[in-house]
């Protein structure tokens, strides 16, 4: 009796992470639920799918209003469910890559400043040789000599 409340307290309150992968949180869901059945209690198919659904993290919410608008949900299962997932997903992996965990970084401003600056300071140098030369204040073309204007008098 304590095991079935526990397992239906942690069913209920399961909730798909950021960076897991929808196989991933399919397999959990279908471990609790086995278990849940495992121990007497009966779960429809409609109130699986209905808990995956609303477990879901915000960069699915596009592809969970479309399901829930446009599919019967008394006849999908929770294997059609990953699978329109899955779908949704490789579009995204083809367009974008597959994201590593510390791939995309937060910067505060300063330090994307900070970056931006050295990068820019990196491409001034590339002209002499590669070497690394801090920014200058004045202006290249300040320093060039100035050309002298065509004089039409002079052309015999």
């Amino acid at each position: 009796m304590c095991a079935r409340r526990t397992l239906l307290k942690s069913y209920e309150n399961l909730r798909m992470g950021e960076d897991e992968t929808v196989e991933a949180f399919a397999a959990r869901v279908a471990s609790m639920v086995n278990g849940i059945h495992g121990l007497g209690e009966k779960l429809e198919d409609i109130s699986v799918v209905r808990h995956f659904l609303c477990a879901a993290p915000p960069r699915y919410m596009l592809i969970v209003s479309t399901i829930e608008q446009c599919v019967d949900l008394k006849t999908l299962t929770l294997d059609d469910l990953v699978g329109r997932f899955k779908a949704h997903d490789e579009p995204m992996k083809l367009s974008y890559g597959d994201a590593k965990q510390d791939e995309y970084l937060i910067l505060t401003r300063a330090q994307w400043q900070a970056l931006v600056s050295k990068e820019n300071n990196f491409d001034k140098a590339s002209g002499s040789g590669g070497k690394y030369c801090p920014a200058k204040d004045t202006d290249e073309e300040s320093e060039k000599p100035r050309k002298k204007k065509f004089d039409k008098r002079k052309i015999r």
